[in-house]
């Protein structure tokens, strides 16, 4: 199983969540828990993926699982630090217009894009 850690900004407004290993179907519980314990002053979400090998179907499902969250409160997400077959597989949320892509030194980072809704 997944390490998932999350750490809040100093102001309170962002959470970002870090994954260790892989993300897939069986983490879906402790990312509900996370989403539903968030503190009310929260305005944004980040994942993190730079420790992160390995991302099935399931995974890609609670990736757009909390886009739909981050949506429908307005919030902004962004997919950060993922490399390897995980930049491979976020690429095809990519291509379905959901989010937008960008080379960094650390890795891709994907951000939802505005107003994309199914």
């Amino acid at each position: 199983m997944s390490r998932i850690a999350t750490t809040l900004s100093q102001d309170g407004r962002h959470l970002t969540i870090h994954l260790e290993r892989e993300l897939a179907f069986r983490d879906y519980r402790r990312m509900r828990a996370i989403r539903e314990s968030l503190p009310p002053a929260v305005a944004g979400l980040s994942v993190d993926f730079s420790q992160t090998r390995y991302l099935d179907s399931g995974g890609l499902g609670i990736v757009l699982s909390l886009l739909r969250y981050a949506q429908i409160r307005g919030w902004p997400l962004r997919l950060i630090r993922c490399q390897g077959r995980v930049a491979e597989a976020l690429r095809l949320l990519e291509t379905e217009g959901r989010f937008a892509g960008e080379r960094h030194e650390a890795g891709m980072q994907f951000t939802a894009t505005a107003g994309h809704r199914r």
